[in-house]
């Protein structure tokens, strides 16, 4: 096909049976549908060896120097932001694992110990933080201090809520409780009066029919505060 001079020029070609390209350039394993870049044999459909460099670089157009994705032997260096390495992703600059995947689950700074396991190191850095509408806009933030677990709302522009909703399709339930940018408490309650801060409100209740064992209730009913003991006996603490 090539000729005496060594080179050849097809405006297509089919090839039945392998392919060998200098050796372990390039093969083509008819027999086990095979390609592998890099050695003569392999045990995957599609297999890249290049030992101490870069097995598999996928890149941009006009960005020689930026790959998205490097794929290096175990005791290869990486140079670039990521290194996917099996079931693990490194960040290449520090050479540390920065996550794993496996069959417990997704770890992010930790091997996973549950399907989804997020640590950091340090008090006071963001564990977990949350933008809206494809945005940089924070919205919320979870992390541990020396005081404890915080939630977080970060939303930093005008008022703000934090709202725990219950039942429906994400972003359609039902608001169960809010906490404002004033400090307000409220549960099934949205407005707390004019200059309201740091309230409590409480919408009206269902008066309950039965008192668990060692608790008490307290509710609004039709507009009164009331409280209910584990004996039955309802006491009004203010009127409506």
């Amino acid at each position: 096909i090539l000729g005496a001079s060594g080179t050849a020029t097809l405006a297509s070609a089919t090839i039945t049976g392998a392919l060998t390209v200098d050796t372990s350039t390039l093969k083509v394993d008819s027999t086990n549908n095979r390609v592998i870049v890099g050695h003569t044999s392999g045990s995957s459909a599609f297999q890249v060896t290049n030992a101490g460099a870069a097995g598999l670089e996928i890149q941009p157009t006009g960005f020689s120097s930026a790959p998205l994705i490097l794929s290096y032997n175990r005791s290869g260096s990486a140079y670039t932001q990521l290194t996917l390495d099996g079931s693990t992703i490194v960040h290449a600059l520090s050479g540390s694992t920065a996550m794993t995947l496996n069959s417990t689950g997704l770890g992010i700074g930790a091997s996973p110990s549950y399907p989804l396991h997020v640590q950091r190191t340090s008090f006071g850095v963001t564990a977990l933080f949350l933008t809206q509408d494809g945005t940089s806009n924070p919205r919320l933030a979870i992390y541990g201090s020396s005081s404890g677990t915080i939630i977080q709302n970060t939303w930093s522009s005008g008022a703000s809520n934090l709202i725990f909703a219950n039942g429906g399709s994400a972003g359609s339930g039902t608001e169960m409780m809010r906490i404002d940018s004033s400090g307000n408490v409220g549960i099934n309650v949205t407005t707390f009066g004019t200059s309201a801060a740091k309230v409590l409100g409480l919408a009206n209740a269902t008066a309950p029919s039965t008192s668990p064992a060692g608790m008490g209730q307290l509710y609004v009913e039709s507009g009164a505060l009331k409280y209910r003991g584990s004996s039955g006996t309802v006491t009004t603490i203010a009127a409506a």
